[in-house]
């Protein structure tokens, strides 16, 4: 019989819409930045980018972070009949 596991969030979460991703890799973590890009209000050519959040992962969980991400993806698509790429991975079950 399988346990249930309880979640518990530990700091307040917040709600983010960023622009961009930057990826750093170093041998014992990867970290994903999510920014949001603005611009600067002194002139319409610079732009800020702003990191608004950030995820370091040991290597050994990528995999399942990716898989998770591309669940999520496939489950968009069906829920609200909607094609954002990642039509490939599943149509061809009903084909």
């Amino acid at each position: 019989m399988s346990e249930k596991k309880k979640i518990n969030t530990v700091n307040q979460s917040q709600i983010i819409e960023p622009d961009s991703v930057r990826v750093g890799i170093k041998e014992n973590a990867i970290q994903f930045e999510f920014a949001q890009t603005k611009l600067n209000d002194d002139s319409h050519d610079n732009e800020k980018v702003l990191v608004v959040a950030n995820i370091r992962l040991d290597p050994k969980y990528l995999q399942n972070f990716m898989i998770a991400i591309v669940e999520a993806g496939i489950e968009y698509e069906k829920n609200f009949n909607v094609d954002i790429g990642f039509t490939p991975f599943w149509k061809s079950e009903n084909t």
